[in-house]
């Protein structure tokens, strides 16, 4: 739990098989991922059990009120032909996983527009559909034993509640405060209902009609919306490929990357050059993708399995805390409704990068926090796949302590850059030489500004 504290840290494969890795905003959320690839689950797996978890100690940014969207692949194993293991191996092409998007982004829910439809669980459980090897009880339970035994304050959330100005009292009735324990029965109760009937508990059923009672609806409103699972936005990147999702978030990442990638100083080794190649493919954008301002609220994550399978997601509850209502008797924190323009939409951003040649993974990336995720999120592609960068290098090169903004010289004053050096957070993995071909290439790091982690998993297989 001590490495919850750092700031700076990332992880390498641990001795002995490499079972994949995580990073996330939330250390708790983050070890229950890496629990379940221990116990040789998915990226899919992992990814449904992270995103369940964060639901219950970053309340503030991941609930089963709001929603989100994910990019996922599946990975190929050594009977694919992916895994070079002899000469026969390597003359035998690999199956190539198709990359795919999964969007449960809460929209206005209708007869009550200004709170957001609850998606996360069902899209959560269509991710797991596609990429899961787990039985989705594995999945959910874990949450749910979060809820019933406790959870000490992390210092996000309580970073969170600061900023939102909410006083949330704990068992002793004073303020919530970082280390104090708090517990979320009622939100258990609910996750027991996701476990044992399945995401559609919350569309049907008695938590469905508890959570619409409160917010004034119809129960069937809740069944008006469902995820899609669509294609992903797909831009070059080198001899790979590298998938957007379908985001507004997603979509300005990709345009970004794409401008700033097709200028040379984006590929540089300079820090400061590749800053200023993004600030100016922004003002190239600025028509269809205007600056934006506010706090969004938003946690990404990453997930890659030792198969090379990997999930990179992007929640949100529409603002800290979403609406703030709870619906009595569920635990549920219902969300404010992300609507197209707004800094929750532009907070999206999520990124896979593969070699559909070979069909190895190389990259993973989630950004949240506010509207400048997309630029953050590039930032630290552009270092790690154009400059050839280490990613905890990368990571650090434009925010180590300067407190200046993005690409700021005397030359480019902050007028022209518009990404705040605290701006934005990103948790990505990186296997430069392919997964699952070269796992001892593979690095996994946290956003050092923020306050998750990030772990590697060693497979009981």
């Amino acid at each position: 739990m001590l490495a919850g504290c750092t700031t700076a840290s990332g992880v390498a494969p641990r001795e002995g098989r490499f079972g994949g890795a995580v990073a996330a905003d939330e250390p708790r959320a983050a070890m229950i991922a890496r629990d379940i690839l221990d116990q040789g689950g998915s990226a899919g797996d992992a990814a449904a059990a992270l995103g369940f978890a964060l639901a219950a100690p970053l309340p503030s940014r991941a609930g089963l009120g709001g929603g989100g969207v994910c990019v996922g692949r599946d990975g190929i194993s050594p009977d694919d032909g992916g895994v070079p293991l002899g000469f026969n191996a390597v003359m035998k092409r690999p199956a190539i996983p198709k990359t795919f998007a999964v969007t449960f982004v809460p929209g206005p829910l209708a007869g009550a527009p200004e709170f957001g439809q609850p998606l996360l669980a069902r899209g959560l459980a269509a991710l797991h559909a596609r990429l899961g090897r787990l039985r989705w009880e594995q999945v959910v339970a874990p949450a749910e034993n979060l809820t019933r035994f406790g959870i000490p304050t992390s210092r996000a959330l309580a970073r969170d509640i600061e900023a939102s100005g909410i006083e949330i009292p704990g068992p002793d009735g004073r303020p919530l405060r970082e280390g104090v324990p708090f517990f979320v029965p009622e939100l258990g109760q609910s996750l027991a209902a996701i476990r044992t009937r399945g995401a559609n508990a919350l569309v049907a059923g008695p938590v469905a009609t508890a959570y619409a009672q409160e917010l004034g609806i119809d129960p069937s409103a809740l069944r008006n919306a469902a995820p899609s699972i669509v294609d992903p936005i797909v831009a070059k990147s080198g001899s790979d490929k590298a998938f957007f999702a379908p985001s507004e978030g997603g979509a300005y990442a990709a345009a970004l990357f794409e401008t700033a990638r097709e200028d040379r100083r984006g590929r540089s080794s300079d820090a400061a050059a590749r800053a200023a190649a993004l600030a100016d493919a922004a003002a190239v954008l600025s028509a269809r993708h205007p600056p934006l301002e506010g706090a969004a609220a938003t946690t990404g994550f990453t997930v890659v399995d030792w198969r090379g399978g990997a999930v990179a997601c992007s929640l949100t509850m529409g603002g800290l805390f979403g609406s703030g209502v709870i619906a009595p008797g569920t635990g549920i924190i219902a969300a404010k409704a992300v609507t197209p323009g707004s800094a929750a939409a532009r907070s999206l951003a999520a990124m896979l990068v593969a070699n559909d040649n070979s069909g190895q993974f190389i990259a993973a990336f989630g950004a949240g926090a506010d509207a400048a995720a997309p630029q953050s999120l590039v930032q630290v592609a552009l270092a790690t796949l154009g400059a050839d960068r280490p990613l905890q290098q990368a990571q650090l090169d434009f925010r180590a302590g300067s407190g200046r903004n993005l690409g700021e010289t005397k030359e480019r004053p902050p007028s022209e850059i518009g990404v705040a050096e605290g701006a934005g957070l990103v948790n990505a993995i990186v296997c430069r030489d392919g997964l699952p071909r070269e796992p001892k290439s593979c690095s996994a790091q946290q956003d050092p500004r923020g306050f998750g982690i990030a772990a590697a998993a060693e497979p009981r297989r």
